[in-house]
């Protein structure tokens, strides 16, 4: 009879491979050492095969098909990621037998592959977990990325079957289950502000002002009131009210309706509730304030710099801090990005050293978003945007043009592509026609 011996749940946290300097390397080595801890329950336990559950981030599958279920039922699980690659043995009869059975006793429709490369949720736990292990694995895929996504219920019930079916096998397995259990696992804050010019009163003073925004805003670039708070996350909103005491904590985007009514409660138990407006707030907002697309960005904020970049395609050896001709090539696979030109590549930040630069990125989303500054001069810097290879037109952003020309005026957030259809992915294109700009970082709406 067959046995489930050992059952472990991990993180995947890039991280843990591209290291970025501003995470704490002692806290990094401890997360691997206790990931390597977990590693020995296979020793101990002595398992004959491992079903590893992980996660797709449009890496494996792309959005014009994605599989709520999938299993990788081939000889070798191959992953690959920051320049590693991981080339793992399947129990291939065991992973067969368990797709045949969920699909015709189960009524599970799997999706299978022989030949999956296989993305950071499996690389990170392979290096760290297993290690160097000769135990044959069992990939699966569960989608947790792209909506609409498999219920609670209906996860369950896969993993009651395979256990199941596990039971009426010979085989002693182990499961393996990784996520997003900690994406910071090197750091005790979480980045903000994020940038240096963001710490310049000066900026803030500029942005609050074109935001219209007239309340006191804390300048908090040594983060003294974050560590008076304890803080651990962004964004974080800390309800207080008129004695001066915590009423409620909140972290995280998203449930706006609910902190607005707490709000109300507060103002109404201070005596000031006659004169709030009845309903809530409707937010409205343009350009880059703009309200989110109704169906989620599956592309991911992404950071140009050294310290904390993802998805970099060189074209060749990256150089860090001084001037570099790129040629990389263009992107093909989603949140992957390039160079093209003479750039200085820093830790928070890429900088043109002369004229027609570009940068190519291919996204998923409705709205493609750069933080941009002008160089040291203050020189505005002429830019042109294409989206596969052409002017966006219908789909230019808030600061772009229809033919996609623009001007980088100062240190902010620019909104360069608002789609009308999100329903594939696109290749976005920025050419900057005058030296020394400094791109920061991508966000998606």
């Amino acid at each position: 009879m067959g046995e489930i011996v050992a059952a472990v749940g991990t993180c995947h946290t890039p991280y843990m491979f591209t290291r970025p300097p501003d995470e704490d390397p002692n806290q990094l080595a401890q997360a691997g050492a206790a990931m390597n801890e977990l590693g020995k329950v296979l020793d101990e336990t002595k398992p004959d095969a491992i079903l590893f559950f992980g996660a797709d981030h449009v890496e494996t599958f792309s959005v014009s098909c994605v599989p709520s279920f999938a299993i990788v039922a081939g000889d070798r699980a191959v992953a690959k990621f920051a320049g590693r690659e991981h080339n793992l043995p399947i129990h291939r009869e065991l992973a067969e037998d368990i797709l045949n059975k969920l699909v015709t006793n189960y009524n599970f429709d799997m999706a299978y592959s022989e030949d999956a490369e296989l993305g950071h949720a499996f690389s990170i736990p392979f290096e760290y977990v297993i290690g160097k292990r000769p135990i044959p694995v069992v990939p699966f895929f569960t989608n947790t990325y792209v909506p609409p996504l498999p219920t609670p219920r209906r996860c369950a019930a896969l993993g009651k079957a395979i256990a199941e079916i596990v039971k009426g096998r010979k085989e002693r397995v182990a499961i393996i289950a990784s996520g997003g259990m900690s994406h910071f696992p090197g750091t005790t804050k979480y980045l903000t502000p994020e940038f240096d010019f963001e710490k310049l009163p000066a900026h803030v003073q500029e942005a609050t002002e074109r935001l219209q925004i007239s309340y006191p805003v804390v300048v908090d670039s040594d983060f003294a009131v974050w560590r008076a708070f304890g803080n651990r996350a962004w964004p974080a909103l800390y309800f207080v009210d008129a004695q001066g005491r915590i009423r409620h904590q909140q972290y995280g985007e998203g449930r706006y309706e609910q902190a607005e009514e707490l709000i109300r409660k507060l103002l109404t138990e201070a005596g000031r509730g006659a004169a709030l407006p009845p309903g809530l707030a409707a937010p409205i907002g343009a350009g880059t304030q703009a309200p989110p697309a109704p169906r989620p960005a599956l592309s991911e904020e992404t950071y140009l710099g050294y310290a904390r970049a993802s998805g970099f395609e060189s074209g060749g050896a990256a150089a860090r801090d001084r001037v570099t001709t790129h040629s990389g090539p263009l992107p093909t696979k989603v949140d992957h990005w390039s160079l093209t030109g003479d750039w200085t590549v820093a830790p928070e930040r890429v900088v043109l050293a002369r004229p027609n630069g570009r940068i190519a990125y291919r996204f998923l989303a409705r709205d493609v978003h750069l933080v941009l500054g002008t160089p040291a001069d203050g020189k505005p810097v002429r830019f042109r945007v294409r989206v596969d290879g052409q002017a966006p037109l219908e789909d230019h952003g808030a600061d772009v043009d229809a033919q996609g020309h623009g001007v980088v005026d100062g240190y902010r957030l620019y909104q360069l592509v608002r789609r009308k259809s999100t329903e594939r992915d696109a290749l976005f294109e920025i050419e900057f026609l005058d030296p020394g700009v400094q791109a920061y970082a991508f966000t998606f709406g």
